[in-house]
């Protein structure tokens, strides 16, 4: 009995590290931003690694009266309510249909479904930003595509 708990414990341990280190990529960037929301700009710029010392908690309450932040918060609060609840209605009444009823593209529309819950929607709009490395301006109008130069119609 004593043996087999710990072969589960040594199990366990990759299992362990493997959260421990996923909390700590994730976890990291997250808690060295709400460290720097609590300093000022020049001392970020003199240490960014650093602790703030001392905690400047007033920049919550200049943010919240100076910048009309309150009123962009409810905005973005009634949106977000609207969103999730209109989400969630036609995302119940999809997942009844397709739970219920077998019709002819099922499986291909829960593909679909399982498609877009899988690639997340900001690798798409990346494919839609230009790359300006890849559109250089043409330096020589002599090499330039024929309707560039103006010379489309001529033989």
């Amino acid at each position: 009995m004593q043996m087999r708990l710990g072969m589960e414990q040594v199990r366990r341990v990759p299992l362990v590290l493997f959260v421990a280190l996923y909390t700590v990529v994730t976890g990291g960037p997250l808690l060295w931003v709400a460290m720097m929301s609590l300093r000022t700009t020049s001392e970020i710029f003199k240490n960014p690694y650093g602790f703030p010392s001392p905690v400047h908690w007033e920049k919550f309450a200049d943010a919240w009266t100076k910048s009309n932040y309150g009123t962009y918060f409810w905005n973005s609060t009634i949106v977000v309510v609207a969103a999730v609840a209109l989400v969630t209605v036609i995302g119940a009444m999809a997942a009844h249909c397709l739970a219920r009823y077998s019709f002819r593209g099922n499986r291909l529309v829960r593909f679909l479904i399982l498609t877009g819950l899988v690639l997340p929607p900001q690798l798409v709009i990346l494919a839609l930003v230009p790359d300006p490395a890849r559109h250089q301006p043409v330096q020589h109008a002599d090499r330039a595509h024929p309707r560039l130069r103006g010379d489309a119609h001529r033989r």
